[in-house]
């Protein structure tokens, strides 16, 4: 995860990325932890856009983001998020 102004980016593999590119999948589950998801709640409220990164070619897409929904569940020291987006 990286933040870059009013983005949050993320990298998926190919399969996902396919799906997400074409808003098949328009959502990403996403464990965040440690000092990532501190920075993550620091600006939580001014993300707009959501930018895909696929690991394997580095071709990306950039998109409206709709909606980020906490699962009250915790894996290890990290929490659970689900980021929507609409094209």
């Amino acid at each position: 995860m990286r933040i870059d102004g009013t983005t949050i980016c993320f990298k998926s593999k190919p399969a996902c990325f396919i799906l997400e590119l074409g808003s098949k999948k328009p959502n990403t589950l996403r464990v965040l932890n440690g000092p990532e998801l501190d920075e993550f709640k620091k600006v939580k409220s001014s993300l707009t856009w959501i930018s895909i990164e696929d690991i394997g070619t580095g071709i990306s897409f950039e998109r409206l983001l709709t909606d980020i929904s906490h699962i009250d569940w915790f894996i290890g020291d990290g929490e659970l998020y689900v980021f929507t987006w609409s094209k």
